[in-house]
């Protein structure tokens, strides 16, 4: 009598617990075989029910197998169905099943537009079996014949976002015309730890970039990306269009100018040289080493450097001689 009350007291358990325990995957293809999750059944006294429908392929063939009448008693009522009833009634009854002590088997084949199955068991002796066994028995399958149990595998769900792999600052000079495509192709990669290398399927969102490939300054451009299962990862490049190259004097080595004349360094520059840069047309100049604007009264050779900076501070410097 004790053990009785005792199984009673684990059942009413073990149905409160089930009752309260949410299903997480009822909306997605198990991992293995068997859609039948335990998680997703509402179990009740000698009553299973799924708590929500589970999700199906169309137009294919599945098979139901539940324990046979020795383990569940043969007054047992089965309902399957979505769009569609399936299977209703005791499976006695019910041509698509094959009974007997041991299993119940049962095959049909889902409406072109099924997507979803409901599915619903009563049957004599159904706690007890649960008791010793759970669910264990209760299989559906994709198939015309049924297998071997297994228990149900939670589905592989891609809930984490894709990354991306690549510098958030991209250096260019202002003579290169690359595009927007080919910088993110060549320095951009995006990975899904499911899916792979989904690079190919990254989009530009807003691009400050293009129409000023060869103007220096810096412009931001913002991308994503979004796997299989549509988790979506953003990155911002900033492309930094950048004039590196060095401005240009020409000029001799020596220049013989009159005492009488006393010529500036800038007048010795301005007739002497020519100072040029690519890209800006303003050019800073001054000497870092005069020694002839002390002495330009005085007759001697004296030693000059010239240094010329443009916007990008880039310097280039020129050594020569007065005399």
């Amino acid at each position: 009598m004790k053990k009785k009350i005792l199984i009673i007291l684990t059942f009413l358990i073990v149905i409160s617990l089930k009752e309260v325990k949410a299903n997480e995957f009822a909306s997605y293809f198990p991992g293995g075989k068997n859609y039948f999750d335990v998680n997703n059944f509402i179990i009740g006294n000698n009553h299973f029910v799924t708590e929500d429908n589970m999700v199906v392929k169309a137009g294919t063939v599945y098979t139901l197998s539940i324990p046979g009448f020795d383990w569940i008693g043969d007054d047992t009522y089965i309902e399957l169905s979505g769009k569609e009833t399936y299977l209703l009634g005791n499976p006695n009854e019910i041509a698509e099943c094959d009974v007997d002590s041991i299993a119940t088997i049962c095959t049909f084949t889902t409406s072109d537009t099924e997507e979803s199955l409901f599915f619903e068991i009563s049957a004599p002796m159904l706690s007890m079996f649960y008791d010793y066994y759970e669910i264990e028995g209760f299989q559906l399958e994709e198939g015309a014949v049924g297998t071997h149990y297994e228990e149900y595998i939670p589905p592989l769900i891609d809930t984490t976002n894709p990354e991306f792999s690549g510098s958030g600052a991209y250096i260019k000079s202002y003579q290169s015309n690359e595009s927007i495509a080919t910088i993110i192709n060549n320095h951009i990669t995006a990975i899904d730890d499911i899916d792979g290398d989904i690079s190919n399927q990254i989009v530009i969102i807003s691009d400050e970039y293009t129409t000023h490939e060869q103007i220096v300054g810096e412009y931001d451009v913002y991308l994503s990306v979004t796997d299989n299962a549509n988790n979506e990862a953003f990155f911002n490049l900033t492309i930094m269009v950048k004039d590196e190259i060095l401005p240009v004097i020409t000029g001799p080595n020596k220049i013989t100018v009159s005492v009488s004349d006393l010529p500036t360094i800038q007048d010795i520059m301005n007739n002497n040289f020519v100072i040029y840069d690519e890209y800006d047309s303003n050019l800073e100049g001054y000497t870092t080493v005069d020694e002839y604007s002390p002495n330009n009264s005085v007759l001697g050779e004296y030693s000059i450097t010239y240094e010329v900076v443009d916007d990008s501070l880039n310097t280039t410097n020129i050594s020569f001689d007065i005399e």
